[in-house]
Formats: structure tokens, sequence, C-alpha cells
């Protein structure tokens, strides 16, 4: 992702687990990062990490799970599905189903109208996502379900691979190119 962003100044990253090795890590990578901690990073999830940065922020932004790839002609496509909208509209990027836990996106038309863990759908909820709109504090919602409440929302077909467990990582190792 770094790679991806080489151009992009002012990346936050938010840190939880394993923070110095992250921060070891990426920083050997690019020098200019900003850091934010989760200090409660066991009791709360990634939307309330990504809240954290935002309170830096408060515009819109551009994120990514930190447990995802993809590669620059698709971060590219995604940049351009939002430049279409003028940076104005929030724009969440969806996958075809392939994770082993998705949070399928039901779409219709040019939007997702709905997420759901069980519904199955062609597609899911994988990042990366541009947000206009303000955050609210919550350490025990999922992004996802944050995102359930400014349904519908505009998306942009990715390839994306998110890597939350052994079999979503030998997807990755077989298909990422």
């Amino acid at each position: 992702q770094l790679e991806l962003l080489k151009n992009v100044p002012n990346i936050y990253i938010v840190v939880g687990y394993k923070d110095d090795e992250v921060i070891n890590f990426a920083s050997k990578i690019r020098n200019d990062l900003i850091f934010v901690r989760n200090t409660n990073y066991l009791q709360t999830n990634t939307f309330y990490s990504l809240f954290l940065a935002y309170n830096l922020i408060k515009e819109p932004f551009l994120a990514f799970d930190g447990d995802t790839v993809m590669n620059k002609e698709n971060y590219d496509f995604f940049i351009q599905s939002c430049a279409k909208e003028k940076f104005k509209k929030s724009i969440i990027g969806i996958t075809e189903v392939k994770s082993d836990q998705p949070v399928y996106s039901k779409i219709k038309g040019d939007e997702i109208v709905s997420f759901s863990r069980i519904e199955k759908e062609e597609y899911e909820f994988s990042g990366p996502y541009y947000i206009v709109d303000e955050l609210i504090r919550d350490e025990k919602i999922y992004i996802f379900e944050y995102l359930k409440t400014k349904l519908p929302l505009k998306y942009s077909k990715v390839e994306i691979y998110e890597i939350d467990t052994e079999i979503d990582y030998q997807i990755t190792i077989r298909n990422f190119k």
C-alpha cells in the first residue's frame, strides 16, 4: 500500500497490535509517515482506529485496511472513480466475493444498497474507501456497519485481496498479481 501511495502526502497509519514493529518496518519504506496509536486496540476495532486518524484529519480521506492488497492498476481505477464524482461523494471499493468471511454488498445500478454477512451476493465490501462524511466515535461497530447508515453509496469495482484467515492468505498467494 505504501508503494501505491508514494506520491501522496500526509499518510496516517493507525497502529495497535505490534505497534513498534509496524512503525519500524513502515518507517524504513517511508520516513514521513504519521503514526496514530490505538492503545485500546484489544477492546476496539478498525472503525475506531479509523476514527482516531479522522480526528486528526477532519476532511475527506482515502482509507485502506492494513490486511488488504491491490495492484497499481486497480488503485488508479479507484482514484479515477473518486475523480468522476469530483471527490464530493463517498466511494466504496467492492470486489468479487473471494474472502473466507465476506461482507456481502448488494448493488443496484451504480450504488451499494445493502451490506450483509448472511445474504449472499456477487460482491463483497473490500475497501479502499473514500469518505466525505463526518465519522462518529464508536468503539464497537465495524466500518461496514457505519457505512450502512450512509446507504445508498457509490462503489468502484476493484480487484483487492483481504487477508483475515489462512484461507484468505492462500487465495491471495495464488491470485494476486
